[in-house]
Order: structure tokens, then C-alpha cells, then sequence
């Protein structure tokens, strides 16, 4: 499940917000824990909100390969406390 929950009007960009002054820029994704397409989905998620935010391509890499971690980092530690609980992936860019 995506949902995306922008301040600026959908798919105007970080430019768009920037020059109307509405911040933030945010999106979200619900993830199931425990499933395998998490890592990916959260990687997939995170790469085409950056693209659209205009954001470039290196700092997108940088962005994903953290996003990796941190989420297979939160599957393994609510795995070994045996809990069950969705994860929700937040991006959020400001004016600073």
C-alpha cells in the first residue's frame, strides 16, 4: 500500500514548493514487516518520490541504500521481539 501525502499540489516537485513556500514535502508507505518485498518496495518508494521531488540522482542512491538498512534493520529487531506490526517509511524534505 502507497499513499502519498504532499504539501505542494501532486507531482509538483520540491521547485513548486520551494517557490509557493509550502512545506513540507512529505510522503509515507505502509509496509508489511514480515514481508519479503518490504526492503524492495521501501527501496522502489523511496527512489520515485526523490525523482519527482527532483532531488539528484547521487543523493537518491545515498537515500536508498540508508533506506535499505534502516528497514531491514527494523524487520530483524521487531522479528527477534516477536512482534508483527506494520513499519511506515516516511520522506520528508523541508526548506532547510
Amino acid at each position: 500500500m502507497i499513499f502519498l501525502a504532499p504539501a505542494a499540489p501532486p507531482g509538483a516537485g520540491l521547485a513548486a514548493a520551494v517557490a509557493t513556500g509550502m512545506w513540507p514535502c512529505e510522503s509515507a508507505l505502509g509496509l508489511a514487516s514480515r514481508e519479503p518485498v518490504a526492503v524492495p518496495g521501501a527501496r522502489k518508494h523511496t527512489c520515485a518520490v526523490l525523482a519527482a521531488w527532483g532531488i539528484p540522482a547521487a543523493v537518491i542512491e545515498s537515500a536508498r541504500l540508508a533506506v535499505s538498512e534502516m528497514v531491514t534493520n527494523a524487520q530483524q529487531a521487531m522479528e527477534r521481539a516477536g512482534m508483527s506490526d506494520a513499519l511506515t517509511l516516511r520522506l520528508l524534505a523541508d526548506s532547510g
